[in-house]
């Protein structure tokens, strides 16, 4: 993690999975926050999406995730919004050329 990390110039990284199923990260919810502002957060199930470019998905599974993204998006009424992956979109290897060449 911490490799991509630095790859990608990332000012923090949240690891959610200490926790598993339980993690509050991994369902939808929204936080109240100081002065009247809320936070959305919104958990996606990224397995399908790990190694490939969005674009390069088989319609079917793209587009229901896709959609799915956008009618949770679409619902939410917070201030702020976080979505949270729950699989790496990129597996980070030794050699820094491989991670090079599978940013997406």
């Amino acid at each position: 993690m911490e490799d991509v990390a630095k790859a990608y110039d990332a000012r923090f990284v949240i690891n959610s999975s200490e926790l598993g199923e339980d993690d509050p990260l991994k369902q939808n919810e929204q936080i109240r926050l100081p002065h009247g502002e809320a936070l959305d957060i919104i958990g996606v199930n990224t397995g399908s999406l790990q190694g490939k470019i969005p674009t390069a998905l088989p319609s079917a599974s793209g587009d229901l995730l896709l959609n799915w993204l956008k009618s949770a998006l679409e619902a939410t009424n917070g201030h702020w919004c976080i979505v949270v992956g729950f699989h790496p979109l990129v597996i980070c290897e030794e050699h820094e050329e491989q991670l090079e060449a599978k940013k997406i």
